[in-house]
């Protein structure tokens, strides 16, 4: 149950172990917190926007799947910290802030990872997209899976790889003891605003990776704004330049925030910083909702209570950064290890 990232490795995981797999997903596509949109030009991240040079799970799929003549190298930039002077924001020097390694990515985005993902499912699992599970019952011979809409599904061995909050909503009636440690598990959302601005109304020159916002001097929720197409070519057009706002919202501004409202709020902070001289030409808004884990002691303990009870309730398992260790290597690997506990019962 899950068609992101975790979910999609588990089920890869089983079929070339050679289980047969349903694999539901309740959105309408497959990715989790990967999205990757093109309009007019710009082709822009609204998601996870790339992996580290370390993460060895997500180098080997995408070796696997064939796609490493894909694999974009950075240019190294420099990255900037907000800071500020006289009471006034101003971008920190390049040599105070220091350099940092941008992410590594594909050339049409991370989202051709999990269409690849997808396709080498195709003919080997059930997949049902847009089928979201509403509800469990266990009983001698296995578990019972609800969806939405259609027949039950019956099945030996059960992967939840849905967000906590979900999954606690979902495994409370058929154990409650899994369900009220993944309740209590602390998560915060996450709020990404690209803009796309004609590159003659934008002031700064651009000649860094982004800049960051210190947390103890927290610039009314913003985080991180990337420079995109600064690092990354073909990302927008020629005469066109692409920025990325990630935004930490405030209780009720989630739901409470319109689109408008939020590219309002991205837009304003940035343009006393960046000199923008005119509204963008374009923005999207993607609202993550209890994307980030927060990993603690209380959070591991959490998970390790919740994985405990699901065993002893049947064969089934948890899988998802949320669960592990957070980004898409992550969740890659927590997948995968799920697939294999599973199997190897």
């Amino acid at each position: 149950m899950g068609g992101g990232f975790a979910g999609l490795t588990c089920a890869l995981e089983l079929a070339d172990d050679g289980s047969d797999v349903v694999l539901l997903e309740a959105g309408d596509r497959f990715g989790g917190q990967v999205r990757t949109t093109r309009e007019r030009g710009f082709l822009v991240e609204e998601g996870a926007d790339g992996f580290g040079p370390g993460d060895e799970e997500i180098r080997g799929l995408i070796e696997q799947l064939r796609l490493t003549p894909d694999l974009v190298a950075p240019q190294l930039l420099p990255t900037l910290v907000l800071e500020r002077k006289n009471g006034k924001r101003a971008l920190g020097s390049a040599a105070a802030a220091g350099r940092a390694v941008p992410p590594l990515t594909l050339r049409a985005g991370m989202g051709a990872l999990a269409r690849a993902m997808t396709r080498r499912l195709d003919g080997r699992v059930d997949i049902r997209v847009g089928t979201a599970a509403v509800a469990l019952s266990r009983s001698a011979d296995g578990w019972t899976v609800y969806p939405e809409a259609g027949p039950a599904i019956t099945v030996d061995g059960l992967v939840v790889a849905v967000p906590p909050r979900a999954a606690a909503w979902l495994l409370h009636p058929v154990c409650p003891d899994a369900a009220r440690p993944l309740s209590s598990l602390s998560v915060r959302s996450l709020i990404v605003v690209s803009l796309g601005y004609r590159r003659q109304d934008v002031g700064h020159p651009l000649d860094a990776a982004g800049f960051v916002v210190p947390r103890i001097r927290g610039e009314e929720g913003l985080e991180v704004c990337t420079f995109v197409t600064s690092t990354f070519s073909g990302r927008s057009p020629s005469d066109a330049v692409l920025l990325r706002a990630q935004l930490r919202p405030a209780r009720g501004e989630l739901a409470g925030t319109t689109d408008d409202g939020w590219v309002e709020t991205a837009h304003g902070m940035l343009s006393p910083v960046l000199g923008l001289r005119q509204r963008p030409t374009l923005a999207w808004v993607a609202r993550w909702t209890d994307a980030l884990p927060l990993i603690n002691d209380a959070h591991c303990t959490g998970v390790t209570a919740a994985r405990v009870a699901l065993r002893r309730a049947g064969w089934a398992e948890l899988a998802g950064a949320a669960y592990d260790t957070p980004g898409l290597d992550g969740a890659i690997r927590s997948g995968r290890d799920a697939a294999r506990r599973l199997t190897a019962r």
